[in-house]
C-alpha cells in the first residue's frame, strides 16, 4: 500500500505496471476506472461505457486525490485508490456522491501522454482523438469541492 497517511489517500496495487514509467505533473493520462461509494454502490464505470477517461495531471481537472494517486502509479498498473472526502468532493458532495464521502476507485493507468505528446515507451497505444476530454465533474455532476484547500494542506504537510 502506497499513500499519504496524513490525508488518508491510499493506493493498493492489484496488477503491477511496468514499474518504470510514471506520470509527471502536466502529463496527460488515460485511465479506466470503476468508482464506488463507501457502502459499495458503484456510481461510475468507464469500462462499462467503453470510454476511458483522460485528464492532465496537476492541472486541477480532477479531484486532488486523483492527481496525487495517479502520480504513484506506473504505466499499466491497476489498483484500488482510496480517496478521502477532503481530497474528493468534501462537505458539499456531488450529484450521486453524498457529502463527506470517502471514495474508492478500481483504477488502471492505461496511457501516459508526455507534454511533447510522445509516449516514453514504444508500445504505447496512439492517443485518443483530439477534443475536450470528459471530466470527472461531468461524470458525477459537479466539480470537486475544496481541491485548492486540500492541495494547500498537502503542500503544507510536505513542507514540514
Amino acid at each position: 500500500v502506497v499513500g499519504d497517511r496524513a490525508h488518508g489517500l491510499a493506493l493498493t496495487e492489484t496488477t503491477p505496471g511496468d514499474r518504470a514509467t510514471f506520470p509527471k505533473a502536466m502529463d496527460q493520462v488515460v485511465v479506466n476506472f470503476k468508482a464506488y461509494l463507501p457502502d459499495g454502490t458503484k456510481f461510475d464505470d468507464t469500462w462499462a461505457r467503453q470510454q476511458p477517461f483522460q485528464f492532465t495531471v496537476r492541472l486541477e481537472q480532477v479531484m486532488l486525490g486523483w492527481d496525487l494517486g495517479v502520480l504513484q502509479m506506473s504505466l499499466g498498473e491497476r489498483g484500488m485508490l482510496r480517496v478521502p472526502s477532503a481530497l474528493a468532493f468534501g462537505s458539499k458532495g456531488s450529484g450521486k456522491i453524498p457529502p463527506n464521502s470517502d471514495l474508492d476507485f478500481d483504477i488502471k493507468l492505461e496511457q501516459i501522454i508526455r507534454r511533447d505528446k510522445s509516449c516514453m515507451i514504444d508500445n504505447c497505444p496512439p492517443p485518443p482523438p483530439a477534443g475536450p476530454a470528459p471530466s470527472l465533474a461531468a461524470a458525477t455532476g459537479a466539480a470537486p469541492a475544496g481541491a485548492a484547500k486540500a492541495e494547500a494542506a498537502v503542500a503544507g504537510a510536505t513542507a514540514a
